[in-house]
């Protein structure tokens, strides 16, 4: 008799100390993408001319568990494409820009599966598919240019880590690491009287990044419910 009097102690000693998380479904992020092969290519080709640096900050959400929509700022540093028929020198530039994007993230397989720190963890691969649209809105030149709206398309690979159990600390916060290959759809910069035949010239963009994406997801606890 005495036993069945401590079972329901037992059980809320255990309910105390072991406490149960569980994501809501309110949650956002913070990005960082960075170019380290960030080429300027002649307009309808394929073919890198010059090369410059890009790196990009901004605001993330996770939207029906695998859509992440953003908006961020961006700069592209390089030199003016030149050529040698040409009248124009190298010159410097830096172009500011205010972006919006979609990217779609799908599970591929889990990997490094193991006991770490008394819980069952694993990694995850996943496929990544987006796109997005950036206002070119200042360029730091002392070259007349126009700056144009341009239109990416990216593909690539992510991973991420996931965590058996429901510590709160795994529940809140997840880090995606991304690879991706970038191509502009768009140009992004006019040169008028680019040529010595006095035509017009436009440039887009295409490179190879990776971006970290820092995901916090707001928990409550399963007892409160």
């Amino acid at each position: 008799m005495k036993n069945l009097f401590l079972i329901p102690i037992l059980f809320l000693s255990l309910g105390l100390n072991a406490q149960h998380y569980v994501r809501t479904k309110h949650n956002f992020g913070i990005t960082a993408s960075y170019n380290f092969i960030d080429n300027t290519r002649l307009h309808n080709s394929n073919h890198a001319i010059e090369q410059g640096k890009y790196f990009a900050i901004g605001l993330t959400r996770v939207w029906k568990g695998f859509l992440y929509p953003e908006i961020f700022f961006s700069q592209h540093r390089g030199i003016i494409p030149t050529t040698f028929a040409s009248e124009f020198t190298p010159s410097a530039y830096q172009l500011n820009g205010l972006g919006t994007g979609i990217t779609a993230k799908i599970d591929l397989f889990t990997f490094d599966t193991k006991k770490k720190n008394g819980y069952c963890f694993a990694r995850v691969l996943n496929l990544i598919v987006g796109g997005d649209y950036v206002y070119n809105f200042d360029i730091n030149s002392n070259q007349n240019l126009k700056t144009l709206n341009e239109a990416n398309g990216k593909i690539g690979l992510g991973m991420y880590s996931c965590w058996g159990g429901s510590a709160k600390n795994h529940q809140s916060w997840t880090i995606h690491w991304e690879g991706y290959y970038k191509y502009g759809f768009t140009p992004f910069l006019n040169i008028q009287n680019y040529s010595t035949d006095g035509s017009a010239q436009s440039f887009e963009h295409s490179a190879i990044g990776v971006t970290l994406r820092l995901m916090y997801h707001k928990t409550y606890r399963f007892s409160e419910m």
